[in-house]
């Protein structure tokens, strides 16, 4: 049975994952550098401390995190959602960004970063954060579950960097006892584990997973991706690779559902104990193509306690997850996958670009209008044709000052992001003068001409992939659903010329 038109974030046949937020009774506010009255009532007097805000909600209510570090080991409260990526100003959920304003939950390897309470469900939420430096939670002589511990519980985990963590027994990244949680759009990279499940351990679980990258995590024993015990996850659409060592299926009468993945490059083996999907599916075992892979520099992650005067973990490189051109990733995904409007991969850009989703928590293809794989002249001639506001007649008939005023009050803010596509890295070119700024000539125009460049065949002619529903999200580079002037800064980063 194939996962089918997700609808919702992930809807299909077996298995639906919400990915947008039900309406809260209350917003609860936390800035670690609020100097207000500290009740959370507003970002003015917003809680100083997470765990704070976590204590005093209430079932349906949701709590917005600011950018920061917060230091300890937070439990989730049952029916709650919590959201990182506030920059602590914001009045609307969709206006949080948590690619710019990140959001560090750091266990200060005093136990795990975030464990979820017993019975929760898909209705508990944690959304938007780098949760990392966990050590696990403590039963009998082991640790387990570094960066999140799940025991009877099953909430969502969502649009997270889940690194950097570890645990004497399993589940560096997460480890799940009896839980069926929703697990989707999420970097799971250089966790490690002693025995079993350096990325995830599950046991007794069947959660649903989608849209997940899972690399660079180790373990010394089974399953450095992932270790299943007695568990039947469903796992679709993700990357699995550059682990100590794959999936593992130990005992117990489990059997995971495995669709649409690429799982490759895992050290021992892909898979272990259970029968190779690849070829059947939709799986694939071929090199993803990440821009950079993760690496513990050869000496394991993280610092050593052994070692006081060495800091091992000063070489940890967590890798860029991202896509390269090329990738047997791209398009790869479940082709019966819909996303809902507004769903957004890790990165905050549209969920499908090309017309297919893609393995991976990444899409690729911002920039990419033609989906060719190369953001060149093409996609160039179609940026007038998606361009938003401020419009060039607005800015031929404004002064300087005017324009600049123009600028500054569109909601978006500029947020370039780094591509793989073909150009990344490129420097000014072509007349632009700086990498954040388009140069104007004197009639308002780009020095470059845009509005004289046209498809020879018109947009989405004969041969190229429209994306799902709007193919000028591919210029949305700050992801605040308009194509404008301060995207053009991303898309001259991204930009090959020719």
């Amino acid at each position: 049975m194939l996962l089918r038109n997700f609808r919702g974030a992930l809807c299909g046949l077996l298995f639906c994952i919400p990915l947008t937020a039900t309406n809260a009774q209350t917003i609860r506010y936390v800035n670690d550098d609020a100097q207000g009255a500290n009740t959370g009532t507003s970002w003015t007097d917003a809680y100083t401390d997470l765990q704070s805000a976590l204590t005093a909600a209430q079932s349906g209510d949701q709590i917005w995190v600011a950018a920061g570090r917060y230091v300890g080991n937070f439990t989730l409260a049952l029916g709650v959602q919590v959201y990182g990526g506030f920059a602590g100003t914001e009045n609307e959920l969709t206006q949080r960004d948590w690619k710019i304003n990140e959001t560090i939950l750091d266990g200060n390897q005093t136990g795990s970063v975030v464990t979820s309470p017993p019975g929760a469900t898909a209705t508990t939420r944690i959304d938007g954060f780098t949760i990392t430096n966990g050590s696990g939670t403590v039963s009998g002589l082991y640790a387990y579950g570094g960066g999140v511990y799940l025991n009877n519980s099953s909430p969502t985990i969502a649009n997270n960097m889940i690194t950097g963590n570890s645990a004497s027994y399993g589940g560096g990244g997460l480890y799940l006892w009896n839980s069926s949680a929703t697990i989707t759009n999420n970097a799971i990279t250089g966790n490690s584990a002693y025995y079993d499940g350096g990325g995830l351990f599950l046991w007794d679980s069947s959660p649903m997973m989608a849209n997940n990258t899972i690399a660079g995590n180790s373990t010394y024993w089974e399953g450095g991706g992932l270790y299943l015990d007695s568990s039947s996850p469903t796992i679709a659409n993700t990357i699995i690779a550059f682990n100590s060592s794959g999936v593992c299926q130990n005992s117990g009468t489990g059997i995971p559902t495995l669709q649409y993945n690429c799982v490759y490059g895992n050290g021992i083996y892909n898979y272990s104990h259970l029968t190779d999907p690849t070829g059947t599916d939709g799986n694939i075992s071929a090199d993803p193509m990440l821009v950079r892979n993760p690496s513990d520099g050869g000496d394991g992650w993280g610092d050593d306690p052994a070692t006081p005067d060495v800091d091992e973990g000063a070489n940890d490189d967590f890798g860029d997850l991202r896509m390269r051109a090329g990738s047997p990733a791209i398009n790869a995904g479940d082709p019966g996958f819909v996303p809902q409007p507004g769903e957004t991969d890790l990165d905050g850009h549209a969920r499908v670009l090309c017309g297919r989703v893609d393995m991976g928590a990444y899409e690729f293809g911002i920039g990419d209008y033609d989906c060719d794989q190369s953001v060149d002249m093409a996609d160039f001639a179609a940026w007038d044709t998606c361009m938003g506001g401020p419009s060039g007649a607005e800015l031929r008939m404004a002064n300087g000052e005017e324009r600049m005023t123009l600028l500054e009050n569109r909601n978006g803010s500029p947020s370039p992001q780094p591509s793989p596509l073909k150009g990344e890295g490129v420097g000014p070119r072509r007349g632009f003068d700086d990498p954040g700024q388009e140069r104007m000539t004197g009639d308002g125009r780009s020095a470059i001409g845009m509005e004289d460049l046209r498809f020879e065949n018109g947009p989405g002619a004969p041969g190229s992939a429209l994306r799902f529903d709007n193919p000028c999200a591919a210029f949305d580079f700050d992801a605040d659903g308009d194509t404008d002037l301060r995207d053009f800064a991303g898309f001259q980063r991204v930009f090959a010329g020719q």
